[in-house]
């Protein structure tokens, strides 16, 4: 990857209809809204030293095609969120020989319905039953932050680890959950799948790409990395 693409700094550009994209794609994707997260700097500025000039989002484009993809980053509150969201596109992507990791922020330890089932049994039970879903799209790398379910928030200290995972990863895309309430639908409203969009709405921009938020991360060798589009699982907007 490019030191310039990763140093670069651009502006989240134009929210994008998903039906739309998927027409202009074969993948027909489930995520309703797809932002194109990559710019330019004006005047042919570049590099760290020019960061205080104005940057521009770069050229609205079509949506990447399956054979442009090579690796994808998913950020999701619990496990099982990204079967129920995006599991047809995961599996897609992996067909065509892209690299994906899931990033799941809780273990689902307030999910499950069997009161004889220690709380942390199932965050282990949950942890299994994610990594063997994941096998069957053709997904190894999965990444537990370990987060308590049902009490997640927006904190610069979540930023700080989705921030992380995305300069890990160095994805293409992310694919993550709506940052705003959905009136339309209870379960995409969850207040830790919208939480978990708010963090990594932030951490893809202005976060992972800036070398100064979170300057212990580049010091510790994990450089700025852009991805190039944010797609959004249940925002709603069609």
């Amino acid at each position: 990857p490019s030191r310039k693409r990763s140093g670069n700094l651009g502006r989240p550009g134009v929210a994008r209809n998903s039906a739309k994209a998927a027409r202009r794609s074969s993948r027909g994707a489930v995520q309703n809204t797809i932002w194109e997260m990559s710019g330019k700097p004006a005047g042919g500025s570049n590099g760290t030293s020019d960061m205080r000039r104005r940057y521009l989002p770069s050229r609205v484009r079509d949506v990447l095609s399956i054979d442009q993809i090579e690796r994808v980053l998913v950020i999701t509150a619990h496990p099982d969120d990204v079967d129920f969201g995006a599991a047809g596109t995961i599996a897609t992507c992996t067909a065509a020989g892209a690299s994906v990791t899931y990033c799941i922020v809780t273990d689902g330890q307030a999910g499950g319905f069997d009161d004889s089932i220690p709380r942390a049994d199932m965050a282990t039970i949950r942890r299994a039953e994610q990594t063997a879903a994941a096998a069957r799209v053709g997904v190894t790398d999965l990444v537990f932050l370990g987060h308590m379910d049902g009490s997640v928030e927006a904190t610069m200290e979540l930023r700080h680890d989705l921030s992380l995972v995305i300069r890990q990863a160095r994805p293409q895309f992310v694919i993550s959950q709506s940052p705003q309430i959905n009136l339309h639908s209870v379960y995409a409203s969850h207040p830790d799948h919208v939480a978990v969009g708010q963090a990594a709405f932030a951490a893809v921009y202005p976060d992972a790409r800036n070398p100064y938020a979170f300057p212990e991360l580049l010091t510790s060798g994990f450089e700025p990395w852009s991805a190039d589009e944010l797609w959004i699982m249940g925002s709603g907007q069609l």
